[in-house]
């Protein structure tokens, strides 16, 4: 009897007790929706992870916010990677120096991204916010690490919170991103963006922000500049994209160039990338830390329109085997083997295989309307699938400088417009006259035409004398030791003959020219002297490289069956 009255009133205890824990759960979870709710309808928010690229985004809009920048008391100082940053930026920690331009070591250009008076750049502390308006929204941005908008998250991320105020529409907040994004990747008609792979994470790293490479700069045959750049805008014309998606094609597009070392290749496709307002983006595949799926990676994220470029495509790929090939080149310019300990380096080698790289280039997940420039000094030590048509449809062979190349780089370092500055400034000065207040106002034009006349007379002989400068230097580039033949003297009865011809690299004609950039006479008369004393520093490479063969070739061993 006294268990079951003990029965019968625990058990509507209990269900009465469980009845009111439903009922508070559930009414906990209500309120804590509509708490959520209201909040979210008073103060709309985003979260922004360290990890993602918008994070760049905001940091970089704040940079460049001076309202943001005033409510900086206490601020996180980077003294790196000052070259990233954009010069409009106002988070710039400078020097009290007054130094003029002309006082100053190096000077910049006005369009170039490095102040040197900068040393050091300020940013948003964790814990800490700033107010903004932006577009008639107010908005507190907020950089923390401590939780996130998933609050079931278990990691814990350096993030920003952009919080809009008192009641104002979440379009805000996805405006102000959306300008974000578009300051971040602005530049100027004369500026080029590039970005970088970082092999950790296969994400795009911050831009480099430079100055756009002129087209005029780009000293090379008429013949293979033209018609390239002239490729490359249809390819990436809307007719073009239309064509392509109507017949099913992938639109894609590589171009392989191929020469000598210092022959211009990856300057052609800056200069390419520059002419046409496309950003670079570079790929590396043979960095630490990179393998196939972060290669891959990469190439899905690269934004449409744009370049990507692999220089020295030839280092990613394994080199032949040294013993089955005759040709020396592979055997005085091995693979560098990285003695990097993987204690030493917290990335480990590159696993990059030719298929992760076909699959990158032209897979079924790859990027289309994109266009894929390539670099390499061996052209033969690729893989014959990895050079093929489809995958790189252009190739263009850079070769050693020539006559007329070199007679336009010379004017390109000489412009008429600077070489005759000084001959103006002199004729100038000789030509003055000396007007007496009493002459008529007839004998003052009379004179006047006649200084103009001298001055045009000045600059067409200065222009003359520029042409005559360019083919007495490439004259003396080409004409001086052509052929390069040491004298019998000095040459040892040992040394083989050569029966080749060693050109010069325009990176060869760039250097000499920049060591007389401010004398064009000296740059013309000394370049017979420099060209004798730099084939014969060739010749004599060439001659121990021919040795070092010849006696590898007797310590073989013929193999015997």
């Amino acid at each position: 009897m006294t268990d079951n009255i003990k029965l019968d009133v625990i058990f509507p205890l209990a269900i009465r007790m469980a009845l009111i824990g439903l009922l508070g759960a559930t009414f906990k979870n209500y309120f804590n929706d509509s708490m959520r709710s209201i909040y979210e309808a008073i103060w709309p928010t985003a979260y922004i992870t360290q990890s993602d690229p918008a994070f760049n985004w905001i940091t970089t809009y704040l940079a460049q916010s001076a309202e943001a920048q005033k409510q900086m008391k206490s601020f996180r100082l980077t003294t790196s990677d000052l070259r990233h940053s954009k010069k409009e930026e106002f988070n710039r920690l400078r020097t009290s120096s007054n130094k003029s331009k002309t006082d100053s070591i190096g000077i910049a250009r006005n369009d170039a991204t490095f102040v040197g008076e900068a040393i050091g750049q300020m940013s948003l502390l964790n814990d800490h916010y700033v107010r903004i308006k932006h577009k008639g929204t107010y908005l507190w941005v907020e950089r923390s690490s401590k939780g996130l908008a998933n609050r079931w998250a278990v990691r814990i991320e350096d993030h920003y919170r952009i919080v809009a105020c008192w009641f104002q529409a979440a379009h805000g907040i996805k405006q102000f991103i959306t300008d974000a994004h578009e300051l971040y990747h602005k530049k100027s008609d004369d500026e080029l963006i590039i970005f970088n792979l970082s092999p950790a994470t296969g994400n795009w790293i911050d831009p480099i922000h430079r100055p756009s490479r002129l087209w005029s700069s780009v000293i090379l045959p008429i013949t293979s500049k033209e018609p390239l750049l002239q490729d490359v805008k249809n390819f990436l014309s809307e007719k073009e994209k239309r064509w392509y998606n109507t017949r099913g094609i992938p639109h894609r597009r590589g171009y392989l160039l191929h020469g000598k070392p210092g022959s211009g290749k990856t300057t052609l496709a800056t200069a390419v990338a520059s002419q046409l307002g496309l950003d670079i983006y570079i790929v590396n595949p043979a960095a630490r830390g990179m393998d196939d799926a972060k290669l891959n990676k990469a190439f899905r994220n690269c934004p449409a329109g744009n370049m990507i470029l692999l220089e020295d495509l030839d280092c990613v790929m394994p080199h032949r085997n040294q013993t089955d090939n005759d040709d020396d080149d592979f055997i005085d310019t091995p693979a560098k083997k990285d003695t990097n300990e993987s204690g030493k380096n917290a990335l480990s080698k590159s696993t990059v295989t030719l298929s992760g790289l076909l699959n990158a280039i032209d897979g079924v997940s790859s990027q289309e309307d994109c266009i894929l420039f390539a670099t390499t000094n061996h052209p033969e030590r690729l893989d014959p699938a990895l050079s093929r048509a489809g995958r790189f449809d252009v190739q263009i062979a850079f070769e050693d400088a020539t006559f007329d190349q070199a007679k336009l780089l010379y004017k390109h370092f000489y412009p008429s417009s600077d070489f005759g500055k000084e001959v103006d400034e002199d004729a100038e000065l000789s030509s003055t006259v000396d007007v007496e207040f009493s002459e008529t106002t007839e004998l003052i034009g009379e004179k006047l035409q006649e200084q103009g006349t001298r001055k045009s007379t000045n600059r067409m002989a200065s222009e003359e004398q520029l042409d005559g400068l360019a083919e007495q230097f490439a004259q003396g580039i080409f004409n001086a030791t052509n052929g390069s033949k040491v004298e019998a003297d000095v040459k040892s009865e040992s040394e083989p003959e050569l029966d080749i011809d060693l050109g010069i690299s325009m990176a060869a004609l760039q250097n000499y020219l920049l060591t007389h950039k401010d004398n064009p006479h000296s740059a013309a008369t000394k370049a017979s002297d420099w060209s004798t004393s730099l084939r014969i520093e060739m010749e004599q490479k060439e001659r121990k490289r021919l040795l070092r063969k010849a006696e590898r070739s007797k310590v073989r061993v013929p193999e015997t069956d």
